[in-house]
Order: C-alpha cells, then sequence, then structure tokens
C-alpha cells in the first residue's frame, strides 16, 4: 500500500504544478486587462501644465510678471489638477470642448484646433518645459514627482510630430490629444498633470475635457507573485511526498 500511495502522491505533485503552470501563465497573459488601475479626471480649459507642482497664488515669486501674466499666476483655476502614478506605464483618452474665448471658431476637442501658437518662454522659469509646434486647444501632460520642478531647470523641449510623445522626461511637457498609449512613466515621477495648451492668459479660457487614465502595472510583477505561489504549492506537496506512510486503522 505504501508504494501505492507514493506513486499516488507524486502524480498529485505532477498535476498540481501542471495546474499552477497553466494558471500562472494565464494570470502573465491577462494582467495587463485584469490588474489594470483607471482614473478619471475633469480638466479645466483654464488650467495649464506650466504651473504643474505650483501653489496659487505665485505672482509674489516672480518679478517679471505683469500684463497679461499677471492674471495667470494669480488666478487658482489656472493650477492643474493631477493623478498619482503607480504604474511604469499607462494610457490616456480625452473627450469634451474647450478653448480660448466662447466662440465655436476658437474651440475643439482635446486634439486641438488646427492652430499653433508657442507658449511664451517666460512661462519655462517655473522649471516645466514648453512644447513646440502644438495645436492649440492640445490636451498636454507632464510628469513630476512630489518635490514639484525647481524654477530656472526645465529640461529641454519636445517638438510635437517629431520627438516620441510617449517616453517624456521629467518635467517635460508632452502632447496627449485625444489619446496616447504606451506612455512611460519617468524615474522618480509621482505626479501626471494635465492642462491645456495656449500661448498665455489661460484665465480666459471656456470648457473642459473628461480625462480617463489607465495604469498597467507591470506584467514581471504579477510574474513573480505566481512564481512564488507555485514554488510554495509545490513544496507543500514536497513534505506531503516525503512523510513517511501512516497505517490505516483496521
Amino acid at each position: 500500500m505504501s508504494g501505492l500511495a507514493s506513486t499516488r502522491s507524486r502524480r498529485s505533485v505532477v498535476r498540481s504544478a501542471a495546474v499552477a503552470t497553466a494558471i500562472l501563465l494565464g494570470v502573465a497573459a491577462g494582467s495587463a486587462h485584469a490588474g489594470v488601475i483607471t482614473q478619471m479626471i475633469t480638466v479645466d480649459g483654464t488650467a495649464t501644465v506650466a504651473f504643474a507642482g505650483q501653489v496659487s497664488p505665485i505672482a509674489p515669486l516672480f518679478p517679471w510678471v505683469s500684463g497679461d501674466y499677471f492674471g495667470d499666476l494669480g488666478d487658482p483655476d489656472t493650477i492643474p489638477p493631477f493623478v498619482a502614478v503607480f504604474t511604469a506605464t499607462l494610457s490616456v483618452s480625452a473627450t469634451g470642448s474647450w478653448g480660448h474665448g466662447s466662440s465655436a471658431p476658437q474651440q475643439s476637442g482635446p486634439e486641438g484646433r488646427g492652430i499653433q501658437d508657442a507658449t511664451r518662454i517666460q512661462y519655462e522659469a517655473f522649471g516645466i518645459s514648453i512644447l513646440d509646434g502644438v495645436d492649440l486647444n492640445t490636451l498636454l501632460g507632464v510628469f513630476t514627482d512630489d518635490s514639484g520642478p525647481i524654477p530656472g531647470s526645465a529640461p529641454g523641449r519636445l517638438t510635437f510630430g517629431v520627438s516620441d510623445m510617449t517616453t517624456p522626461l521629467l518635467n517635460q511637457t508632452f502632447a496627449i490629444g485625444s489619446g496616447l498609449s504606451g506612455i512611460v512613466v519617468p524615474t522618480g515621477a509621482t505626479r501626471l498633470y494635465f492642462g491645456l495648451h495656449d500661448g498665455y492668459e489661460w484665465t480666459n479660457n471656456v470648457g473642459s475635457v473628461d480625462v480617463t487614465i489607465r495604469q498597467v502595472p507591470e506584467p514581471t510583477a504579477v510574474l513573480l507573485l505566481g512564481t512564488g505561489l507555485l514554488g510554495i504549492g509545490y513544496k507543500r506537496k514536497r513534505r506531503e511526498l516525503d512523510s513517511p506512510p501512516t497505517e490505516s486503522p483496521r
């Protein structure tokens, strides 16, 4: 009887390992869907990523403020909203209408209105880069850490249509538009800010867009977890296999 029990135990270990492996592979293949973290946020047309990490009012911090820029610096509505970043990659989609002024030609969806206008260079003083070659009203994003950007230390600019928008640096503005997938979160980033692209005078912008952020956990993290569970299950079966057989009561 002990030989038969040993054979059955070995078969049980093999079957358990096969089942665990199948489950593990299934989890790894489906992790990009099952473990997605979905967040939603509304971004007003008055928000600018140039002020990412700032607290309003910020006008007294910069002596160069005057005229059109002063209103932006003193308006709390120009401070952009953000979501916390948890994963290494994410995707963003957006819908809605916003723009500079209430007339129809001045408004568009988050993909932009087909007219380019560069953000004024004064805004780079806050430590967030400007994005070149992008249409007005385009939804923009910028990653920062919890400390926020250091004034006067903006990274190099990206150029829309030339630069890869899915691999921005920390504090480097990139274009999202109505949707952008496979965005690689830069090292050290903990926040992703959103805002409308404009040259200046965000205070009189109108409208808003609804933004959905889908953060995808690393498949390797799920794979490691599954491998650990597989190892625990195998060791448990191994202990049962190595235990001496017990006599059945008569």
